[in-house]
């Protein structure tokens, strides 16, 4: 396996959750070893380096990662 290094940007359409909260939810999700943006307009930007066959394997598991958490995010990739 490789390890990629891997930046992706969401929209979670999420209003009434504080960025404490999305950083504390990311954290026990399991990516306690990423660096997370935030904007104003309600975007996050995930940055973490993962092991893995391809770098698209990488980004599905993330994208599947933070739909759970927050089922209307959007991919920006």
């Amino acid at each position: 396996m490789k390890t990629f290094n891997v930046t992706m940007k969401f929209d979670l359409y999420e209003n009434n959750v504080s960025l404490d909260n999305i950083d504390n939810l990311l954290f026990e999700a399991g990516f306690d070893d990423a660096l997370v943006s935030h904007s104003s307009t309600g975007q996050i930007e995930i940055e973490i380096s993962r092991s893995a066959e391809t770098e698209d394997t990488v980004k599905e598991s993330i994208t599947r990662q933070v739909r759970r958490l927050f089922p209307n995010a959007k991919s920006l990739n």
